[in-house]
């Protein structure tokens, strides 16, 4: 990636990302060298730049599901680093990359728990679908709330989704296999 591209997404300059995209629109879909294969919406999901997150997801909506190198979406970034609105913006846009999986089997989710992200956390407790987001871990030696339990944040983290579970139900379901938590 060229270093004027380099430059506007580490100032999160709107106005300079929408004209490099006018020159060439390639740019949004580059990724940027010595890095996991980060795209422009990767990095600006980590670095918290909301508005030109908000102009990237409007201009190439398709760029929310894009992975990087560990098969990481921008929404991995944005848990990992507690960018609530950030998340909002992307699950918004692509539901679905709520559910995705990185090359270890993290999901979002998880990656905020271990992250200690309780914004995030609550945001996907309250937002989505938890028992599907907790499917994707039944398999899993660790999953977020074992991660929950094991941070310092342990009682916020976990009160939210024992809540949330209660009022909800108590049994998973797993290819038709009742798995009770």
């Amino acid at each position: 990636m060229e270093r004027r591209v380099n430059e506007a997404v580490f100032r999160g300059d709107v106005e300079a990302i929408q004209k490099l995209i006018e020159e060439d629109s390639n740019i949004v879909r580059q990724t940027i060298e010595g890095s996991l294969q980060h795209t422009i919406l990767h990095l600006e999901a980590r670095l918290g730049h909301v508005e030109l997150v908000r102009e990237i997801v409007k201009l190439f909506p398709e760029m929310v599901s894009a992975e990087n190198r560990d098969q990481e979406t921008p929404l991995h970034e944005a848990c990992r680093e507690g960018r609530v609105e950030i998340v909002r913006i992307l699950v918004e846009n692509d539901p679905s990359i709520a559910y995705k999986t990185n090359l270890w089997d993290k999901s979002v989710l998880y990656v905020a728990c271990e992250r200690e992200r309780i914004e995030v956390v609550k945001h996907f407790l309250h937002n989505n679908n938890i028992h599907m987001l907790l499917m994707l871990e039944v398999d899993m030696p660790t999953t977020s709330l074992h991660v929950a339990a094991s941070s310092c944040h342990t009682g916020k983290i976990l009160h939210s989704a024992i809540l949330h579970v209660q009022t909800s139900s108590n049994t998973l379901y797993n290819d038709g296999v009742r798995v009770s938590y």
